[in-house]
């Protein structure tokens, strides 16, 4: 709320004070360095502890062992290593919901699914490859589990040469994001 106040100063001037009252100015975001906590209110359905735990460089070699490794040609991939522990037991699991920027661009996240290769060994005719440098939570752990319970992970996130390593990690793409991570 705005309040006008005038006070007179003589022969019909007035001096005139504009004053505020303060509000609530909505949600903050809550800055952190790498491997501090934040808690994460997620529309009142889920509250966990979320932390960057680290942030490791690869290299574009690493892609190599992924499918069509030509069209990842020039990129270089970032782990964002991050553990969610519950607050309370929920019935939903959590999402991860960090997003990496490099200055103001924001970086792209991979997701690598694991594939099922066929063998010829009649016992074991199907083997399982994943990408074992980098590997997402299993977050359904956390269902209906304890307060305290955590999970451990792995998300990767592309620069194109030239943009560099991630100067922020925040959670979710919200004009105020609950929590941001710096380096």
């Amino acid at each position: 709320m705005i309040r006008l106040v005038t006070a007179g100063l003589g022969t019909g001037a007035a001096l005139l004070a504009v004053t505020g009252c303060s509000h609530d100015s909505g949600p903050t975001t809550e800055t952190l360095r790498i491997g501090d906590t934040a808690t994460i209110d997620d529309n009142e359905q889920l509250k966990i502890q979320a932390a960057v735990t680290t942030i490791d460089t690869g290299s574009s070699a690493d892609l190599n062992e992924l499918q069509n490794p030509s069209k990842y040609a020039g990129k270089t991939p970032y782990y964002v290593r991050y553990r969610l522990t519950t607050t309370a037991s929920s019935a939903t699991a959590p999402s991860e919901s960090f997003v990496a920027f490099a200055g103001s661009k924001q970086l792209t996240h991979l997701s690598v699914i694991p594939s099922l290769d066929v063998t010829n060994d009649p016992e074991h005719p199907l083997s399982s490859h994943s990408f074992d440098k980098c590997k997402s939570a299993a977050t359904d752990k956390l269902k209906n589990a304890p307060a305290g319970q955590s999970v451990d992970g792995c998300i990767i996130f592309l620069s194109d040469n030239g943009d560099g390593a991630p100067t922020k990690v925040q959670w979710g793409l919200k004009k105020t994001p609950a929590a941001v991570w710096k380096p």
